[in-house]
């Protein structure tokens, strides 16, 4: 299963340098019980919060998300086209147990070697 993963991730950033455009992103630290509201891209199910990040990696426009509620079976990732910088406060909201987290995103153009 690990050995899937690896090679996925890889698939994934190969593709982005054969296009010439690299996306590199830094999450920062999660913010439990924290929910930002209105800036919403898409909403799925997923197994874990690594998968939500993930999702949020290769959606071009995610710069955060919400994960929750975190002891569920089936939690949600919500990606999000803004973080609570970038909003009204009245956006940025308590909900017991989700996490949110924002990413620094640094997108490069690179020139494919072949």
């Amino acid at each position: 299963m690990l050995r899937s993963k690896a090679i996925h991730h890889f698939v994934l950033f190969f593709k982005r340098v054969l296009s010439g455009d690299c996306r590199t992103v830094e999450f920062q630290p999660q913010i439990k019980d924290r929910f930002l509201e209105h800036q919403l891209l898409r909403s799925m199910k997923v197994p874990s919060r690594s998968k939500c990040e993930l999702r949020c990696y290769q959606e071009a426009d995610c710069v955060s998300y919400n994960f929750g509620p975190t002891e569920s079976d089936a939690p949600l990732c919500d990606l999000n086209n803004s973080t609570h910088l970038q909003v009204s406060s009245s956006d940025f909201v308590t909900k017991d147990g989700y996490i949110y987290r924002y990413i620094l995103v640094r997108n490069k153009k690179v020139k494919a070697l072949f």
